[in-house]
């Protein structure tokens, strides 16, 4: 199951994978920003004649910022 806001699997592959790219292609530093719609909340049941939804809605944001090191 996947938490809203979290990133996936896929996502971390996916990173992953355009990281090694700008490795290869000799990039000094890469700037990587994404974003997730979230949407959180719960229902209290079991109080007769009363619905109650706590809930928080948004965008997560993520910024992750990559500096290669030299191979020298």
């Amino acid at each position: 199951m996947k938490s809203p806001g979290n990133l996936s699997q896929d996502d971390s592959a996916i990173i992953r994978s355009v990281i090694e790219e700008g490795r290869k292609q000799n990039v000094d530093e890469m700037e990587i920003q994404m974003s997730r719609d979230v949407a959180l909340g719960i229902n209290v049941d079991g109080i007769e004649g009363v619905d109650v939804t706590l809930g928080s809605k948004g965008k997560t944001n993520y910024v992750m910022k990559i500096k290669y090191k030299s191979d020298d």
